[in-house]
């Protein structure tokens, strides 16, 4: 829907403090913004609301790249996101669940996954969270003799405590 500036003036819209966001200074709408995504400006904080705008997607979906601080997103919003920026290089004309974009968002962090080293895929993890769903034969596949063997030293004592 295009924003006809001759209409929402009548109802005194005016855009005030930030590009794109509309306040009104009549009583009953005062309380209601009214926010253009087309007019809002090329920043990074804007990226992720200027991906349903109709003009220049393409900018957005480069601004919400560029804007990786992605820790503090809840991991069903990453998804979400994820599969908007896969989709956005795409005609965006097709019907969009949000389930058919987290489905994308998956794959590509899947594929986003297999780019890293396996130390960057562990940073963060706690120690137990590194070897969840190995099997023991697995955990220690690799280990030198040596490091069995103290870990055997180290079962023994364990054992005899409990």
């Amino acid at each position: 829907m295009r924003l006809n500036l001759k209409k929402i003036r009548s109802y005194g819209y005016e855009n005030q403090r930030y590009p794109g966001v509309y306040e009104s200074h009549n009583q009953l709408e005062k309380r209601i913004q009214l926010i253009s995504l087309n007019e809002l400006a090329d920043e990074p904080y804007n990226a992720v609301f200027k991906i349903f705008a109709t003009h220049q997607k393409e900018k957005a979906f480069r601004l919400l790249e560029q804007s990786r601080d992605v820790s503090s997103i809840p991991k069903e919003l990453k998804s979400l996101l994820s599969g908007l920026l896969n989709l956005g290089e795409q005609d965006m004309n097709i019907e969009l669940t949000p389930e058919k974009v987290r489905e994308v968002g998956k794959i590509w962090g899947k594929t986003y996954l297999s780019w890293l080293s396996p130390e960057e895929r562990l940073m963060g993890l706690k120690p137990e969270e590194q070897l969840m769903g190995l099997k023991p034969e697995e955990r220690l596949a690799g280990l030198p003799f040596s490091e069995i063997e103290e870990l055997e030293e180290h079962l023994k004592k364990l054992k005899q405590k409990g």
